[in-house]
């Protein structure tokens, strides 16, 4: 049996690797806001919103479906940026948030 030192090397990297990903998936999939009571605050803005320039609802619970459609709808993907834009300037405005 021979010590193949190339693999003890691969299996190191792949373990750093694993690890770097494991701490960008923690960040990523932290939440923005951790304050619970914002949520009547930013559904209030956000059928504000919606009210005033007609946008169909856009609330789903699919997240593939909205990811499909913010990655291949053009005016999908601005009116989210125009929701999320307009709702944190509001809680800033209101001092909600920083």
């Amino acid at each position: 049996m021979e010590l193949d030192f190339n693999k003890i090397i691969r299996l190191k990297k792949i373990r750093i690797e694993k690890s770097e990903l494991s701490e960008e998936e923690n960040a990523l999939a932290s939440p923005i806001l951790r304050d619970k009571s914002l949520i009547r605050d930013i559904y209030k803005i956000f059928v504000e919103l919606l009210n005033s320039r007609s946008l169909p609802p856009s609330i789903s619970d699919n997240c593939a479906d909205v990811v499909f459609l913010y990655q291949n709808y053009g005016d999908f993907s601005g009116d989210i940026e125009y929701l999320y834009t307009e709702i944190v300037n509001r809680l800033k405005f209101k001092g909600l948030i920083n």
